[in-house]
């Protein structure tokens, strides 16, 4: 048996990714959630939700800033863009511990973008540099 298995929980954990392990997911939802059962605000954390998913990751810092860097700081722009999301590990109390990391996904172009491109002659064997 998983020991991990014999704890579930709501949210998504690094053991339910695996380190060296990767996902594609579709964002659809950011909700504040009190991730624990304090009831204290302080608790409250945006939780990124998937299409076709049930868990929820719980955003920290890194991940939200990850993301936000390539969609935007309002996260209703990011409803329909894709991720990565994929194990890794992180310092936290002085040791070594699991956690999942994102990525952003190359989207699509909605609309051909005109790049004026200059002429160029190409390249034989002996001028290329590796």
């Amino acid at each position: 048996m998983i020991i991990d298995s014999a704890f579930p929980s709501k949210y998504l954990r690094a053991a339910d990714i695996g380190e060296g392990q990767s996902v594609s997911v579709v964002m659809s939802d950011v909700k504040i959630e009190s991730i624990t059962e304090s009831g204290n605000p302080e608790d409250d954390k945006p939780v990124l939700y998937f299409e076709g998913k049930q868990k929820g990751l719980v955003l920290n810092k890194t991940n939200a800033a990850t993301i936000a860097v390539a969609f935007g700081n309002e996260t209703n722009g990011w409803t329909g863009r894709s991720i990565e999301l994929f194990g890794s590990t992180t310092p936290f109390s002085g040791r070594i511990v699991p956690c999942i990391r994102v990525r952003a996904q190359a989207q699509a172009a909605t609309e051909p973008i005109s790049v004026p491109v200059a002429p160029h002659k190409p390249l034989d064997d002996s001028q290329i540099p590796f």
